[in-house]
Formats: C-alpha cells, structure tokens, sequence
C-alpha cells in the first residue's frame, strides 16, 4: 500500500516498519523522488555520529533542507533533459523546475520586466 494507491485487502507489508512504514516512505518518494534517499542517509549518518560520542555540527542540519531542495531541482532538471527514470526529483523537483522556466526561461517576463 501507499498513500496515492490504497487497497484494503493488502495485510501482508514488506516494508520493515509495516503499514506506516509504507505510507512515509510513498509520501517521501513521492514529494522528493529519490532524494529521499539523502534525507534517510543524512539522518542515519548523523545517528552514527550520536552513537560515537561525536559532536553534531549545526551547519549541516542548517543546510539539510537546501541540499534536499537543491538536488530535488537538479534531478528535475535532468530528468528533463534525459529522461531517465533515475533522475526523479518527485513533486518539490517539479514545482521549483516550473517556477524556474516560468520566470528565468519565459521572455514573456523579459519583455514585461523591461517595460515597467
């Protein structure tokens, strides 16, 4: 199950944390595509660090959600101009993309901004 395809008759999960395992990982996927994958080894190597006694450095938690949002654009972009299903940056990569064309690529824009 996922949280865009649900069947209700599915009671065996092969997600390893089961049902609610399924729905954030869908969610996740689904938002960033496969960055999603950076956000889990981001938090696992911070884990790591936690369990050997070394110091978090605040940075890197301040520039997570840029990395993310950086990559989910990059991939967008590539996936355009591939379109290979590896290059995936889920709904987050679509929309910066669509602001991206719309307001640097449109001459639309160009034109107006030149006019006011």
């Amino acid at each position: 199950n996922s949280a865009y395809k649900f069947d209700s008759a599915l009671l065996n999960y092969k997600n390893f944390f089961g049902y609610s395992g399924s729905m954030l990982s869908d969610i996740f996927l689904k938002t960033m595509g496969y960055c999603a994958y950076v956000f889990s080894f981001f938090l696992i190597l911070n884990g790591a660090r936690i369990i050997a006694g070394k110091k978090l450095k605040w940075y890197s938690w301040l520039l997570l959600p840029y990395l993310v949002t950086l990559l989910c654009f990059f991939l967008s972009l590539a996936h355009e101009f591939t379109g290979h299903y590896l290059f995936d940056g889920g709904f987050l990569g679509q929309a910066i993309q669509f602001y991206f064309d719309t307001y640097f690529l449109s001459n639309d824009n160009f034109q107006k901004s030149n006019l006011t």
